[in-house]
C-alpha cells in the first residue's frame, strides 16, 4: 500500500480509494490534484527563473540539467528544455545535456523568458484525427515503390542481410480493397 506524505497529513491509497466512493468527495480530490498541478507548474518555472539567475552570477548551468533530469514522469522535460535554450543554454542534442551558456542571449531575451511560462514552450500536438484511405494509400505507394526497387537491384548490390518480404497476391488483394477514385472500401 502506497503512502502520501504532506505537510498536513500522511494518506495512503486505501484512503484516496475511499474518497473516491463519494462523489462529493471525488471531485474535491479532482480539484485538489487539478491546483496542486498548476501550483507544480508554477513553482518549476520559479525554479528555473532562478537557476537562470544562478547561471548569469557564476557560469553554473547543471542545476538545470538536475532540474530536468530529476523531474518525474508526465512533465513535460523538453518544453522545460526548450525555456532554458530560449533564456540563453546551449544543449548538445547528441549527450541530451545542457553544453554552455550564453550570456548575451540571456541579456537579450531575459524579460520575455522570465515572463513565458516553460509549459506554454513546445506545446502537446493535439490529435490531429486519422485518415484510413489516406494511411492504406501511402502504405500501398511505399509497398509498390519497394517492391519496384525490390526487382531492380541486382543480387550482388544488395547489403549483406537484405531482405524483402511483400506478398504480391496480398499487395493485389490490398490493392483491390482500396479504390483510389472514389475513396472507398470494397
Amino acid at each position: 500500500m502506497a503512502t502520501t506524505k504532506t505537510a498536513k497529513t500522511t494518506k495512503t491509497t486505501s484512503d484516496f480509494i475511499k474518497l473516491a466512493m463519494l462523489p462529493a468527495d471525488l471531485d474535491k480530490a479532482i480539484d485538489r490534484v487539478c491546483v496542486a498541478s498548476k501550483t507544480l507548474q508554477s513553482d518549476i518555472h520559479d525554479v528555473a527563473v532562478a537557476i537562470m539567475v544562478h547561471t548569469y552570477n557564476h557560469n553554473d548551468f547543471s542545476r538545470a540539467q538536475t532540474l530536468v533530469d530529476g523531474l518525474g514522469e508526465g512533465v513535460r522535460r523538453s518544453a522545460l528544455v526548450e525555456w532554458f535554450q530560449a533564456a540563453g543554454l546551449k544543449v548538445n542534442a547528441e549527450a541530451a545535456k545542457f553544453s554552455g551558456f550564453n550570456k548575451a542571449k540571456m541579456e537579450d531575451k531575459w524579460d520575455k523568458v522570465k515572463s513565458t511560462p516553460w509549459y506554454t514552450m513546445k506545446p502537446e500536438r493535439p490529435f490531429a484525427g486519422f485518415d484510413l484511405m489516406a494511411e492504406l494509400e501511402r502504405l500501398l505507394s511505399k509497398a509498390e515503390k519497394a517492391t519496384k526497387k525490390n526487382a531492380d537491384t541486382p543480387e550482388d548490390q544488395r547489403a549483406e542481410g537484405y531482405t524483402f518480404s511483400c506478398d504480391a497476391a496480398k499487395l493485389a488483394a490490398i490493392r483491390a480493397l482500396v479504390q483510389p477514385s472514389t475513396g472507398a472500401i470494397n
